[in-house]
């Protein structure tokens, strides 16, 4: 008896992923990263600005001036910068591990894979956050270098720069 005249045979779609008409992934869209990138960044944009914004309020002088947090300006900018990649890789860190997803890219339904369309490790997916971040701390160039980096996804493969330095790629879930 043949599998396709058992109807009691296991199914032969592969359901876990959707794939394209030539049974590859779809990369994700241009708007679907975009996307995930502007909810990654009010997640982690949000606990510490509440903080510092607390921290400065609770801390006025008596001319209502809020000293900055270290008595430089550029230690607190410094310091707030790390803490937001800190709080990034922690909010993120079991998505990223388990499904290759951050809760942006968890909220528009993409995730990281490896080029191969296998799972991208959580290693992989905090080194490509945490080059770019410590990247982006350079002062100036750092601005610059992450432009560059976004501005990628409008190449053919839609793929960053991190993307290819990690051999990655963002696909449809």
């Amino acid at each position: 008896m043949s599998d396709q005249s058992n109807p009691y045979a296991a199914p032969k779609a592969n359901v876990d992923r959707p794939e394209g008409a030539d049974g590859e992934l779809v990369d994700a869209s241009r708007w679907q990263r975009l996307g995930a990138s502007f909810l990654d960044s009010i997640v982690v944009w949000l606990l510490p600005f509440v903080l510092m914004t607390a921290w400065h309020f609770m801390n006025r002088n008596a001319a209502g001036e809020m000293p900055p947090l270290f008595g430089s300006a550029y230690l607190e900018q410094l310091f707030t910068s790390v803490l937001f990649i800190v709080l990034y890789t922690l909010i993120n860190w079991r998505g990223l591990s388990s499904s290759g997803q951050s809760v942006g890219k968890r909220a528009v339904g993409i995730r990281i894979v490896m080029l191969d369309g296998q799972q991208a490790s959580g290693q992989t997916g905090l080194l490509r956050i945490a080059s770019m971040s410590l990247l982006g701390l350079i002062p100036f160039a750092g601005v610059i270098i992450a432009l560059i980096d976004a501005l990628r996804i409008f190449a053919a493969d839609r793929r960053c720069f991190h993307d290819i330095v990690f051999g990655t790629r963002v696909v449809k879930v």
